[in-house]
């Protein structure tokens, strides 16, 4: 029952670590180039196995990933990058939101100042979504319409004058055209190639195992970064809707024991495919730990 109040105050504590120290460096790169050369080589790890990938350099509760673009310094908090960042930070926004009934609570104002630090396209877009949610059918405000329409409007403006936003999907549009065989993993492809090996295993899928979707493996090739259909092809329909369905009755139940609003569920399901579309989360512990929620929430102490 205390699982998601430990959740969003872990997530509230890399919050504001991260923004002293995101607000520290852009002030001072100077101290960005000592903190990447000289302090992270003593938190290096030999462990680490990837093949295709570097891990970025880190001083354990901040990671000193800043994204490809020079002009935009972007927040990746503890997480491997600015994207994964914001994704559990909107999963602790959604938890959050439940138990204050109030988007203006102060541990949501820091959570939703750490997203927009991130500049996450798909961050940025479930934040969009989120707010609008808020102020449909939460806020009892007379002029609710108000921020919506602005929200709207702030969204539309940010997609067509951001590098991050409408010409970063534009971009990974491209690559999908033509054979995407050998084209830059983006969402997109990715989504492609696994629809291909997703038809040939429907039901079941192809499984985990390398071995049995691969006949040359190439890391780089064979990298996804859409954790939807990749999680699709290697589980199937039958292990897909078993996943998300438990899922939904975690939220479900969760926002039922806060007397919440029943429709919340559907919105948890959403954000959590939108989220899954731009990284690989689901064989991750805590993805799982969400679909299994449900078998320990009850109403006998305070969630």
């Amino acid at each position: 029952n205390k699982f998601t109040s430990y959740y969003i105050n872990i997530l509230y504590f890399f919050s504001i670590t991260s923004l002293i120290f995101y607000l520290i460096l852009i002030v001072s790169p100077g101290l960005r180039e000592t903190l990447t050369y000289s302090v992270a080589p003593f938190f290096e790890t030999a462990a680490y196995s990837k093949e295709y990938a570097v891990p970025s350099p880190n001083i354990l509760i901040y990671t000193l990933n800043f994204g490809s673009s020079d002009s935009l310094l972007r927040n990746s908090g503890p997480f491997w990058e600015p994207g994964a960042f914001a994704g559990f930070l909107m999963i602790a926004l959604l938890f959050n939101l439940v138990k204050s009934k109030n988007l203006f609570d102060k541990k949501n104002i820091v959570m939703v100042f750490s997203v927009i630090t991130t500049f996450s396209t798909t961050g940025y877009i479930v934040l969009f979504l989120f707010l609008i949610y808020y102020f449909w059918f939460i806020s009892e405000s007379r002029f609710k319409q108000v921020p919506i329409i602005l929200i709207f409007f702030i969204s539309i403006f940010l997609f067509f004058n951001s590098s991050f936003l409408g010409e970063k999907i534009s971009n990974q549009l491209s690559y999908s055209q033509g054979d995407v065989s050998y084209s830059d993993r983006s969402r997109f492809v990715s989504a492609l190639v696994d629809l291909k090996d997703f038809l040939e295993d429907p039901i079941f899928g192809k499984g985990v195992n390398i071995e049995t979707r691969y006949d040359e493996y190439n890391p780089y090739w064979s990298h996804r970064n859409n954790g939807v259909t990749d999680f699709a092809v290697k589980f199937g329909i039958v292990g897909f809707c078993i996943y998300f369905y438990s899922m939904f009755l975690s939220f479900r139940k969760y926002t039922s024991l806060n007397n919440f609003k029943s429709n919340y569920a559907y919105f948890f399901i959403l954000v959590i495919l939108l989220l899954g579309f731009s990284e690989v989360y689901f064989y991750r512990v805590f993805f799982i730990s969400l679909s299994l929620l449900h078998l320990g929430l009850d109403d006998s102490e305070d969630l």
